[in-house]
Protein backbone atom coordinates (compact mmCIF):
# COMPACT_ATOMS: atom_id res chain seq x y z
CA UNK A 1 0.00 0.00 0.00
CA UNK A 2 1.43 3.56 -0.76
CA UNK A 3 0.35 6.93 0.30
CA UNK A 4 1.02 9.90 -1.87
CA UNK A 5 1.05 13.34 0.27
CA UNK A 6 1.83 16.93 -1.57
CA UNK A 7 4.25 18.31 1.23
CA UNK A 8 5.64 21.87 1.14
CA UNK A 9 9.12 20.62 -0.42
CA UNK A 10 7.80 18.21 -3.23
CA UNK A 11 5.01 14.83 -3.31
CA UNK A 12 5.96 12.00 -1.24
CA UNK A 13 5.63 8.60 -1.51
CA UNK A 14 4.97 6.71 1.42
CA UNK A 15 5.22 2.77 1.55
CA UNK A 16 5.34 0.33 4.29
CA UNK A 17 7.13 -2.92 4.08
CA UNK A 18 6.93 -6.45 5.25
CA UNK A 19 9.19 -5.26 8.53
CA UNK A 20 6.56 -2.36 8.99
CA UNK A 21 9.48 0.22 8.15
CA UNK A 22 8.01 3.19 6.15
CA UNK A 23 9.83 4.75 3.10
CA UNK A 24 9.20 7.59 2.33
CA UNK A 25 10.70 9.05 -0.96
CA UNK A 26 10.11 12.95 -2.62
CA UNK A 27 10.34 14.17 -5.96
CA UNK A 28 12.09 16.94 -7.57
CA UNK A 29 9.74 19.93 -8.66
CA UNK A 30 10.16 23.90 -8.69
CA UNK A 31 8.59 26.75 -6.71
CA UNK A 32 8.85 30.16 -7.29
CA UNK A 33 11.61 29.61 -9.51
CA UNK A 34 13.75 27.50 -7.47
CA UNK A 35 14.84 24.00 -8.44
CA UNK A 36 15.02 21.68 -5.23
CA UNK A 37 16.64 18.80 -5.70
CA UNK A 38 15.59 14.97 -4.71
CA UNK A 39 16.31 13.25 -1.61
CA UNK A 40 15.34 9.75 -0.57
CA UNK A 41 14.23 9.93 2.82
CA UNK A 42 14.40 6.37 4.62
CA UNK A 43 12.63 6.28 8.32
CA UNK A 44 12.82 2.42 10.09
CA UNK A 45 9.19 3.74 12.62
CA UNK A 46 9.83 3.00 16.16
CA UNK A 47 7.69 -0.31 17.28
CA UNK A 48 4.00 0.63 18.67
CA UNK A 49 5.65 4.13 19.49
CA UNK A 50 4.21 6.09 22.39
CA UNK A 51 2.31 2.41 24.29
CA UNK A 52 2.62 2.14 27.75
CA UNK A 53 3.74 -1.53 27.44
CA UNK A 54 6.68 -1.01 24.72
CA UNK A 55 9.96 1.21 25.30
CA UNK A 56 11.88 0.92 22.10
CA UNK A 57 15.47 0.25 22.38
CA UNK A 58 17.87 2.59 20.52
CA UNK A 59 18.09 0.46 17.65
CA UNK A 60 13.94 0.90 17.04
CA UNK A 61 14.67 4.34 17.03
CA UNK A 62 17.01 4.56 13.92
CA UNK A 63 16.37 6.50 11.34
CA UNK A 64 17.92 7.17 7.90
CA UNK A 65 18.40 10.39 5.35
CA UNK A 66 20.17 9.73 2.40
CA UNK A 67 21.39 12.89 0.43
CA UNK A 68 22.90 13.24 -3.08
CA UNK A 69 25.81 15.76 -3.31
CA UNK A 70 25.14 18.23 -5.74
CA UNK A 71 28.37 21.12 -7.25
CA UNK A 72 25.93 23.97 -5.39
CA UNK A 73 26.53 21.77 -1.79
CA UNK A 74 30.17 22.10 -2.15
CA UNK A 75 33.59 24.62 -1.15
CA UNK A 76 35.97 25.66 -3.75
CA UNK A 77 37.99 21.97 -2.55
CA UNK A 78 34.89 20.51 -4.96
CA UNK A 79 34.06 18.35 -1.59
CA UNK A 80 30.69 19.03 0.33
CA UNK A 81 30.77 21.90 2.55
CA UNK A 82 31.11 20.92 6.50
CA UNK A 83 27.92 23.80 7.09
CA UNK A 84 25.77 22.20 4.55
CA UNK A 85 26.59 18.56 6.14
CA UNK A 86 26.04 20.20 9.89
CA UNK A 87 22.52 21.55 8.33
CA UNK A 88 21.87 17.79 6.86
CA UNK A 89 22.64 16.61 10.71
CA UNK A 90 20.64 19.19 12.46
CA UNK A 91 17.68 17.97 10.28
CA UNK A 92 18.36 14.31 10.60
CA UNK A 93 18.19 14.61 14.19
CA UNK A 94 15.48 17.67 14.43
CA UNK A 95 13.11 14.61 12.66
CA UNK A 96 13.88 11.93 14.36
CA UNK A 97 13.58 13.81 18.06
CA UNK A 98 9.95 15.58 16.64
CA UNK A 99 8.95 11.73 15.69
CA UNK A 100 9.86 10.23 19.08
CA UNK A 101 8.40 12.96 21.15
CA UNK A 102 5.42 13.32 19.07
CA UNK A 103 5.52 17.08 18.15
CA UNK A 104 8.66 19.87 17.73
CA UNK A 105 11.83 19.86 18.81
CA UNK A 106 14.37 22.62 19.05
CA UNK A 107 18.31 22.00 18.84
CA UNK A 108 19.99 22.28 22.41
CA UNK A 109 23.11 21.59 22.28
CA UNK A 110 26.00 20.33 20.09
CA UNK A 111 28.21 18.44 22.09
CA UNK A 112 30.84 17.37 19.06
CA UNK A 113 30.18 17.20 15.15
CA UNK A 114 34.12 15.57 13.93
CA UNK A 115 34.92 15.00 10.33
CA UNK A 116 36.57 12.46 9.48
CA UNK A 117 36.81 12.27 5.47
CA UNK A 118 35.99 14.48 2.76
CA UNK A 119 32.68 14.21 0.83
CA UNK A 120 33.13 14.46 -3.05
CA UNK A 121 30.49 15.87 -5.77
CA UNK A 122 28.34 13.07 -7.33
CA UNK A 123 28.64 10.91 -3.83
CA UNK A 124 26.20 10.27 -1.90
CA UNK A 125 25.76 10.72 2.38
CA UNK A 126 23.75 8.30 3.86
CA UNK A 127 23.17 10.04 7.62
CA UNK A 128 21.84 7.63 10.46
CA UNK A 129 20.57 8.89 13.87
CA UNK A 130 19.45 7.37 16.85
CA UNK A 131 18.02 8.39 19.86
CA UNK A 132 20.38 7.14 23.03
CA UNK A 133 18.71 9.15 25.85
CA UNK A 134 15.22 10.29 27.06
CA UNK A 135 15.06 12.71 29.75
CA UNK A 136 12.37 14.75 31.04
CA UNK A 137 11.82 16.88 28.05
CA UNK A 138 15.39 16.72 26.49
CA UNK A 139 16.93 13.79 23.93
CA UNK A 140 20.33 12.77 23.20
CA UNK A 141 20.82 11.97 19.40
CA UNK A 142 23.75 10.10 17.83
CA UNK A 143 24.62 10.70 14.19
CA UNK A 144 26.81 8.63 12.07
CA UNK A 145 27.48 9.62 8.47
CA UNK A 146 28.80 7.87 5.41
CA UNK A 147 29.65 8.68 1.84
CA UNK A 148 29.17 6.25 -0.96
CA UNK A 149 31.15 6.13 -4.53
CA UNK A 150 28.98 5.40 -6.73
CA UNK A 151 31.60 4.50 -9.43
CA UNK A 152 33.55 1.95 -7.04
CA UNK A 153 30.70 1.23 -4.43
CA UNK A 154 33.53 2.21 -1.64
CA UNK A 155 32.06 3.37 1.63
CA UNK A 156 33.93 5.48 4.15
CA UNK A 157 32.68 6.87 8.01
CA UNK A 158 33.22 10.79 7.32
CA UNK A 159 30.83 12.21 10.49
CA UNK A 160 30.06 11.68 13.81
CA UNK A 161 27.71 14.03 15.73
CA UNK A 162 26.45 14.27 19.20
CA UNK A 163 23.44 16.09 19.84
CA UNK A 164 20.58 17.10 22.27
CA UNK A 165 17.14 18.52 21.22
CA UNK A 166 14.20 19.56 23.84
CA UNK A 167 10.76 18.87 22.99
CA UNK A 168 8.42 22.33 23.36
CA UNK A 169 5.26 23.35 23.24
CA UNK A 170 2.95 25.55 20.84
CA UNK A 171 4.12 28.59 22.89
CA UNK A 172 8.10 27.41 23.41
CA UNK A 173 8.52 25.81 26.39
CA UNK A 174 9.96 22.32 27.35
CA UNK A 175 7.04 19.74 27.72
CA UNK A 176 7.04 16.53 28.60
CA UNK A 177 8.49 13.73 26.95
CA UNK A 178 6.31 10.40 27.31
CA UNK A 179 7.92 7.93 25.64
CA UNK A 180 11.13 6.35 26.99
CA UNK A 181 14.57 4.17 25.72
CA UNK A 182 15.25 0.74 27.41
CA UNK A 183 18.39 -0.44 25.82
CA UNK A 184 19.07 -4.16 25.36
CA UNK A 185 22.59 -5.20 26.37
CA UNK A 186 25.04 -4.69 23.27
CA UNK A 187 23.52 -0.75 23.96
CA UNK A 188 23.51 -0.37 27.46
CA UNK A 189 27.30 1.20 27.40
CA UNK A 190 25.99 3.70 24.74
CA UNK A 191 22.83 4.61 26.89
CA UNK A 192 25.56 5.38 29.65
CA UNK A 193 27.79 7.21 27.73
CA UNK A 194 24.92 9.39 26.05
CA UNK A 195 23.08 9.93 29.98
CA UNK A 196 26.57 10.76 31.31
CA UNK A 197 26.65 13.42 28.43
CA UNK A 198 23.49 15.21 30.12
CA UNK A 199 24.94 15.07 32.97
CA UNK A 200 28.06 17.23 32.28
CA UNK A 201 25.87 19.37 30.29
CA UNK A 202 24.00 20.22 33.24
CA UNK A 203 26.57 21.05 35.38
CA UNK A 204 28.36 23.23 33.18
CA UNK A 205 24.88 25.03 32.15
CA UNK A 206 24.51 25.97 36.06
CA UNK A 207 27.81 27.35 36.31
CA UNK A 208 27.43 29.14 33.36
CA UNK A 209 23.76 30.35 34.76
CA UNK A 210 25.30 31.69 37.78
CA UNK A 211 27.88 33.49 36.28
CA UNK A 212 25.91 35.35 34.56
CA UNK A 213 23.96 36.37 37.29
CA UNK A 214 27.33 37.43 39.25
CA UNK A 215 27.86 39.69 36.21
CA UNK A 216 24.36 40.86 35.96
CA UNK A 217 24.70 41.56 39.44
CA UNK A 218 27.82 43.17 39.51
CA UNK A 219 26.65 45.75 36.75
CA UNK A 220 23.93 46.33 38.81
CA UNK A 221 26.33 47.40 41.83
CA UNK A 222 28.22 49.36 39.52
CA UNK A 223 25.44 51.35 38.12
CA UNK A 224 23.86 52.16 42.02
CA UNK A 225 27.39 53.33 42.71
CA UNK A 226 27.22 55.63 39.84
Amino acid sequence: MQDYVQGSIGTWKDSADETGSINRESSDFQESGISLNPCIIIVRAVKNPGTVNHMPSIKETSHQMVQFVFPEHANTHGTLHGGRLMDWIMLAGSINSSRISRGITVLGATDSIDFINPVKVGEIVTLDSSIEYIGTSSMEIGVTVHSENLETREKKLTTTAHLAFIAVDNNGKPRHIDEKIEPDKEEKALYEEARKRRELRTDKISIRDEQARNIIDETEITRMRL
